[in-house]
């Protein structure tokens, strides 16, 4: 990955830090889509993440995809890459995982709208449509 990049990247997960992930090989794998808070993004695109325990077998190295999002912050990130059980405290799974690609996405705000009352808005119209029928006429000299 590019450097600049990279750091675009690694900005936008610190600042989301929740992420849905899921496994991309459903039949193969006995992992529903968990909940994975990032610890850590390090340079080369080397993710650490904590999860709840809550599957029965996963093999060394499978697939996943992390969607970051969260309320209020205006871009998501998608994440693909191979992930790796890395510690078992107890309930809790730490994971790593390689980035492979991901995919950054801004949301586009909308405009401000204009909150008048539909009287006002009605005022509005009569007077930009119809108001020409009311005004006096120029008095000849």
């Amino acid at each position: 990955m590019e450097e600049n990049v990279e750091m675009h990247l690694k900005e936008r997960v610190e600042k989301i830090r929740t992420a849905l992930m899921y496994s991309t090989l459903s039949e193969e794998i006995e992992m529903p889509t968990s909940i994975a808070e990032t610890i850590r993004y390090e340079e080369g695109g080397t993710l650490w993440l904590m999860v709840k325990k809550c599957w029965t077998s996963v093999d060394e190295k499978f697939p996943v995809k992390l969607h970051y999002y969260k309320k209020g912050v205006p871009h998501h990130v998608t994440i693909e890459g191979v992930a790796q059980l890395a510690y078992l405290p107890g309930n809790i799974a730490v994971i790593k995982v390689n980035v492979l690609s991901h995919q950054m996405s801004d949301f586009v705000s909308e405009a401000p709208r204009n909150h008048m009352g539909w009287w006002t808005s009605v005022n509005q119209w009569m007077r930009d449509n119809v108001s020409f029928l009311f005004k006096p006429e120029p008095v000849a000299a």
